[in-house]
């Protein structure tokens, strides 16, 4: 697989308010301070802050492309959003 760069999956899990999307900025500003390219993708269905960014309840943000969610996942995003 000649051309293919390494890249790296990170997970931040934890409960509401806690400081995911906080920490989830924190490492792809260090990411870029390196150098390195980020891309950072929401699901369109999220609406929250801003359409074209992820954003904290702090008001931090970055710019993020958005997906479509196939229907059973929207709707899996939807009820997670209730609970």
């Amino acid at each position: 697989m000649e051309g293919l760069r390494k890249g790296k999956l990170v997970v931040i899990s934890g409960p509401m308010f806690s400081g995911k999307t906080s920490r989830l900025i924190e490492l792809l500003e260090r990411e870029m301070i390196a150098g390195r390219k980020i891309e950072l993708f929401k699901p369109e269905i999220d609406k929250r802050y801003s359409q074209a960014e992820v954003v904290t309840h702090k008001g931090a943000k970055l710019p993020a492309k958005s997906f479509r969610l196939m229907e059973r996942e929207s709707q899996r995003y939807l009820s997670m959003e209730r609970m």
